[in-house]
């Protein structure tokens, strides 16, 4: 089982791409980039719950008419 730090360089290396070849030549420039790419990660985290939350709302969200009485149809039937 992985660490949720391996989880997250994995990540940002292989699906967001930031670490992929970095052209960092000092330590603060670096820390700059760890630190972009962690905002990153959480943003497509947030974003991707948000998004399969509203798919699961709105499928629970479908539209069905109302059963309409026997009667009602009787008299719609006629006309």
């Amino acid at each position: 089982m992985r660490s949720a730090a391996e989880r997250a360089n994995s990540t940002i290396k292989e699906d967001i791409k930031i670490l992929e070849k970095p052209r960092v030549l000092s330590g603060f420039r670096s820390n700059i980039l760890g630190q972009m790419a962690g905002i990153t990660l959480l943003l497509k985290r947030a974003l991707s719950f948000i998004v399969k939350i509203t798919n699961q709302f709105a499928k629970s969200l479908e539209l069905r008419p109302p059963p309409i009485p026997k009667s009602i149809q009787n008299i719609i039937q006629l006309e």
